[in-house]
């Protein structure tokens, strides 16, 4: 892709935690935003498709099978979410290349925080082998020099560990019946050290209920369309 491609889009991430409420948060960020931007959306559907047959005839799905037995299924987990991120990324490429004009892409989450926060994690606690982590690693350089697209900015939900995993409940996803809290707070320690030498991220209080109170939420929009207009003017 040449530089003027890159350059001439805008790109921004959305990261968090499981369960922090990215989905109600698009939901906001369509009302805030008065220009159109595509939606590059996690391929959860795509990891809930992903099955194995177990015995007597029952399946389960590989985001299920990790959840149950992380240390197991951890490596085939990241590697298809991974993979589902770069499918994505051609996909978006391919589109760039044949419409020159400028738009705004908002990623629900990155290939650098599928390594940082997700595969750092596994690797860190032993569900990766060595040889799993050198050869995801050799992947991921290639995959992001290939297709990956250099984020403009990041906007980050941050929210209390105790909260996502309240919200996991709600939301009642049979796959998630196995998350615990100790693993939220993993990935939030992860998300903070990862971005606090980062520029350009816009943090937003995802423990307030922004859904609900309109005060909280005009504020935010107004903090989300100042701040996507900077980062659009960076890239113009």
């Amino acid at each position: 892709m040449s530089q003027s491609l890159i350059f001439s889009n805008c790109f921004i991430s959305i990261e968090g935690n499981i369960g922090v409420g990215k989905t109600s948060f698009l939901n906001l960020l369509n009302e805030a935003l008065e220009l159109p931007f595509e939606l590059i959306p996690e391929p959860v559907a795509e990891w809930q498709n992903f099955k194995q047959a177990e015995a007597q005839n029952v399946t389960s799905n590989i985001l299920e099978m990790f959840y149950q037995n992380p240390k197991r299924w951890a490596y085939l987990f990241q590697t298809l979410c991974f993979g589902s991120r770069v499918k994505n990324l051609l996909k978006l490429k391919n589109k760039i290349q044949d419409d020159q004009s400028s738009k705004l892409f908002i990623f629900e989450r990155s290939l650098e925080s599928d390594r940082e926060i997700f595969a750092q994690s596994f690797h860190l606690n032993g569900f990766f082998t060595a040889a799993e982590w050198l050869l995801y690693n050799e992947y991921f350089q290639f995959m992001t020099k290939e297709f990956g697209f250099p984020m403009t900015g990041i906007i980050y939900l941050r929210a209390r560990s105790s909260v996502c995993l309240e919200r996991c409940k709600r939301r009642a996803r049979d796959e998630e019946i196995g998350l615990n809290l100790e693993y939220l707070e993993e990935l939030d320690m992860r998300h903070e050290e990862w971005l606090r030498e980062k520029g350009n991220v816009l943090v937003i209080d995802a423990d307030e209920n922004y859904l609900k109170d309109a005060k909280v939420r005009e504020r935010i929009i107004g903090e989300i369309r100042s701040w996507i207009m900077k980062m659009m003017k960076m890239e113009a």
